[in-house]
């Protein structure tokens, strides 16, 4: 017997949400290269409303210093004067708060120089 459908019931009756601005937060570019530097303007893109899902109880541990911004720069290969696009992933990082994940959307400039 194959399986080819099934459904998923999620119920957020318990959770609540918090905006966040995370442009103070940590950022981590992916993948490193060797030959290049990064360096990100999170002035745009959503990152001063960086939206979190969770039960309150949990909300209220956050901060923006638990919140880690991933960076994709697999696509930026080459030193540029001008700031490229780049898309990105926030994620809450904290040994306090397991049950919160973060919304949305969010895309980075990101200025691109040969070290």
């Amino acid at each position: 017997m194959v399986i080819t459908e099934f459904k998923v019931t999620v119920d957020l009756s318990s959770m609540s949400s918090l905006t966040v601005n995370a442009t103070q937060s940590k950022v981590v570019f992916q993948p490193q290269s060797e030959d290049l530097s990064y360096k990100a303007d999170l002035s745009l893109g959503g990152f001063n409303k960086v939206r979190i899902i969770g039960p309150a109880s949990s909300l209220k541990k956050i901060s923006e210093d638990d919140l880690q911004i991933i960076i994709d720069v697999s696509s930026l290969s080459h030193p540029s004067q001008e700031a490229q696009s780049a898309g990105a992933t926030v994620t809450v990082q904290s040994d306090d708060v397991t049950d919160c994940w973060v919304y949305g959307a969010y895309k980075a400039k990101v200025l691109v120089s040969a070290k």
